[in-house]
């Protein structure tokens, strides 16, 4: 299954599998129950424990960035930051300090 090959290759040091532990399905679900939070909170404790950052994924509201951040994520990307952008986007959001 995919969660074992992620653990696997968390095990061996692979950083991609990190990840797939944060895709949008995680940060989608911490607005819904409690149960939800409990995974990120998991996830968030691994990724410390590995000494791996996290960055979110699919991030559409604030109560969804707030919340990722009380459990310790401080790195985000999705709508709420910026649309999808072209390159010169990119470049002038970085340029000016956006991100």
């Amino acid at each position: 299954a995919l969660e074992e090959e992620a653990l696997a290759c968390l095990r061996r040091g692979d950083v991609k599998a990190a990840r797939a532990l944060a895709d949008k399905a995680l940060a989608l679900g911490i607005e819904r129950t409690r149960r939800h939070r409990g995974v990120v909170r998991a996830v968030m404790t691994l990724a410390r424990s590995l000494g791996l950052a996290v960055v979110a994924e699919g991030i559409e509201t604030d109560t969804q960035r707030q919340l990722l951040a009380a459990e310790g994520c401080a790195f985000y990307q999705g709508f709420l930051l910026a649309p999808a952008l072209d390159d010169a986007a990119l470049a002038a959001m970085v340029g000016d300090g956006t991100c």
